[in-house]
C-alpha cells in the first residue's frame, strides 16, 4: 500500500481527498489502491455539506492515470472537477505524514488512515526504492502491520533494531524513539504479565496472507529474548525458551 505525499504547502491551503476508484476484489501485490486523490479546493458555491467546490486534483495514488469519480467520470491529475463538500475528507497537515499512531491524526478518517500508513509504508519516499519502511503503526494499544514488501516485489530495508526494543526501560509503545512493530505487543504483555500477576493473550488477526504468522514470529522472538536476558548459562536459556513456545504452541487460529 502507498500514498501520494503533499504538497510542501498543502498545510496553508484547503485541502481534502475525494474518494476517485475502489478496490478490486482479487487486486494483485502489485496493484496500487486508487480510492482516494488528494485535492485543493479553488472555490465554493454555497454553505454547509451542500456546497458545490471546485477542486483540483494535486496529486493521486501512484501517478496512475486513470481513476474514477464516484459518478464514473475519468480524472486526471490537475483536472478540475466540480464534487459536493460532504464528498471531500479535509487532509491532515504534512507534519502527520508519519504519525506514529493513527489516533493523534487531526483528521481521524479511512483517507487520512490509508495516506499516514502508504506514506510510513514507503519511509516518507513513495519513489524511494530500498528506503526503510516503516511498515507498522499504533492506534493505541494496536499495532497495524502491512506485509514489508515494496511495490515491485523486492523487500525494503530493515530499519529496526532488535536490542533496542529488548532493552528499552519504559514500555516500547510510549517510547518516542523507537518505531511501531509488532515486538511492542510483545514488551506490553510481558510488563502487564509481571505487573498484574495474570495470564496475558496477544490477539493477531488479519486476512489471509495478511502476515499473522510473521507477526506470531515477532511476538515470539520477543517473549524469548526477554526470557533469555534473566538467565546466564545457555542450557537455562534454552530451558527458559519453554514457556513461551509452550504458550505459543497452544494458540490456534480462530475462523
Amino acid at each position: 500500500m502507498a500514498a501520494a505525499a503533499l504538497a510542501a504547502a498543502a498545510d496553508q491551503k484547503d485541502m481534502g481527498w475525494l474518494k476517485t476508484g475502489k478496490i478490486a476484489k482479487k487486486p494483485k501485490l502489485t496493484d496500487p489502491l486508487q480510492l482516494y486523490s488528494l485535492c485543493e479546493v479553488l472555490s465554493s458555491e454555497g454553505i454547509g455539506d451542500d456546497a458545490i467546490l471546485t477542486v483540483k486534483v494535486v496529486e493521486k495514488y501512484y501517478d496512475d492515470p486513470v481513476n474514477f469519480l464516484p459518478q464514473g467520470g475519468g480524472v486526471e491529475q490537475g483536472e478540475m472537477v466540480k464534487v459536493a463538500r460532504k464528498d471531500l475528507q479535509a487532509a491532515n497537515p504534512p507534519t502527520q505524514d508519519m504519525c506514529q499512531d493513527l489516533g493523534d491524526l487531526d483528521n481521524l478518517h479511512e483517507a487520512g488512515l490509508l495516506h499516514c500508513m502508504g506514506m510510513r509504508y514507503c519511509g516518507g519516499d513513495k519513489k524511494g526504492m530500498g528506503v526503510k519502511a516503516l511498515y507498522s503503526t499504533f492506534i493505541g494499544p494496536i499495532c497495524v502491520a502491512v506485509n514489508p514488501f515494496s511495490p515491485g516485489g523486492g523487500v525494503w530495508k530493515n530499519s529496526f533494531v532488535f536490542d533496542d526494543y529488548v532493552k528499552s526501560k519504559e514500555p516500547v509503545m510510549t517510547n518516542k524513539k523507537l518505531e511501531p512493530h509488532p515486538w511492542a505487543v510483545g514488551d506490553m504483555a510481558y510488563r502487564e504479565l509481571l505487573e498484574e500477576g495474570n495470564n496475558q493473550a496477544v490477539l493477531i488477526c488479519g486476512e489471509s496472507g495478511a502476515g499473522k504468522t510473521e507477526c506470531c514470529k515477532f511476538v515470539l522472538a520477543f517473549l524469548i529474548a526477554k526470557k533469555e536476558s534473566t538467565v546466564e548459562r545457555l542450557d537455562e536459556k534454552l530451558m527458559d525458551t519453554n514457556d513461551p513456545l509452550e504458550a505459543f504452541g497452544n494458540a490456534k487460529t480462530v475462523n
